[in-house]
């Protein structure tokens, strides 16, 4: 009995085997494509209402958690508060900021730059963006929020594209402090965070120094990435590093712009 029942299987499991080899093979070449395509553009309203779903809840949860945590966090909240009733001028107040590391650095967004805009549909390892294959994006493209680095694209679909951010683990920029000029390599960590590694030890690294694109790697130059929260140096070793705190929250984008040129 048992291996009739085997036998009365095999065509099934035959036929099965032959139907994932050929979708492996269409993928192979790209025939899938079109699927995916239209699976992006079916599934984007839903992932854009969840993620936005998502934000909210996740700023309610964090409201709770300082609530719990009693008086001393009400007292922080209340001193937010307060700065927030002086927005105006803390705006002005980073406006100026920002002008004066470009100042510095010599650098600004070059006139020429055409920038798309695209939505965030989503946060997990990557940023997803509703913009694909069909508005001309392309795989190396830079994402940038003012004039703050988001990441590059590594991921094209005929829909939706996935941007790779600075603090990924497979992400390493070629970086340099905005203050005293030290240049090394910033590297994702897991956890959303970031170290400016390879330091020589000749070079001076202090804390709350703006770390900002070197202009190689493909990143365009002068871009900032974050600030400098720690600093790690010992003599004995070749080398010194540096924590980065990024200058986005990343998982409270809705907007990004990419650099088409």
């Amino acid at each position: 009995m048992g291996r009739e029942s085997v036998l009365k299987s095999l065509p099934h499991f035959l036929l099965l085997t032959l139907v994932s080899l050929l979708l492996i093979f269409f993928e192979n070449f790209g025939w899938t494509k079109p699927i995916h395509g239209v699976s992006e553009k079916a599934t984007r309203p839903v992932k854009l209402i969840f993620y936005r779903a998502q934000t909210r809840l996740s700023s309610t949860f964090s409201f709770l958690s300082f609530w719990r945590y009693g008086q001393q966090k009400i007292k922080y909240l209340e001193e937010r508060n307060r700065e927030f009733q002086v927005g105006d001028q803390k705006t002005r107040a980073l406006e100026e900021e920002n002008r004066s590391l470009r100042s510095q650095l010599g650098v600004t967004l070059p006139s020429e730059w055409e920038l798309e805009p695209a939505q965030v549909l989503g946060k997990t390892r990557h940023l997803t963006i509703d913009k694909g294959e069909k508005d001309g994006l392309k795989i190396g493209q830079v994402a940038i929020f003012q004039n703050i680095l988001v990441g590059k694209v590594v991921k094209v679909g005929l829909y939706e594209s996935e941007i790779e951010l600075p603090t990924d683990p497979e992400s390493k920029i070629p970086a340099q402090t905005a203050k005293t000029r030290a240049k090394g390599l910033l590297m994702g960590q897991f956890g959303d965070r970031m170290t400016l590694e390879k330091v020589t030890q000749g070079e001076s690294l202090e804390e709350e120094d703006s770390v900002v694109a070197t202009g190689e790697g493909g990143y365009p130059k002068g871009l900032i990435i974050g600030k400098i929260s720690w600093v790690e140096k010992k003599e004995s070793e070749v080398f010194q590093k540096a924590g980065v705190v990024p200058s986005l929250n990343f998982d409270k984008l809705e907007m990004v712009f990419l650099v088409k040129n």
